[in-house]
């Protein structure tokens, strides 16, 4: 029995350094926020991913816009196209190369204007 749960922890170990592992991003925050763009920026510390599919909307609306964001690029896309007091949600979306996807936590802020916030969900 030893030798399985021995033999099991090398093949997992294994597998994480030779195929590489695909985790969410991290560290999801939005920076310049203008009145009408701002930057949104994370964090990824994986290393088995094709690429990353930056998804925003208005709260209020139900399709999603995506950017596609190779990987190697910067880790941060600027949006514009809003409008002073707009309530804007955004992930990140992980496409690993196996092809399963992670996505990131879900960020809101208000565009622009008196009260400027964001908040991490």
């Amino acid at each position: 029995m030893k030798f399985k749960l021995l033999a099991i922890a090398w093949i997992f170990l294994f597998s994480q350094k030779v195929f590489g592992q695909c985790v969410p991003p991290t560290q999801t925050f939005s920076t310049d926020i203008t009145d009408s763009s701002f930057t949104a920026n994370w964090v990824y510390s994986g290393s088995a991913a094709s690429n990353f599919e930056f998804k925003h909307r208005l709260k209020t609306q139900t399709t999603w816009q995506s950017i596609n964001v190779p990987i190697g690029a910067l880790n941060s896309v600027v949006i514009d196209g809003y409008t002073i007091g707009d309530l804007v949600e955004w992930h990140v979306k992980v496409v690993c190369e196996d092809g399963s996807e992670i996505n990131s936590n879900m960020e809101v802020l208000r565009i622009g204007g008196p009260g400027v916030f964001f908040v991490r969900r």
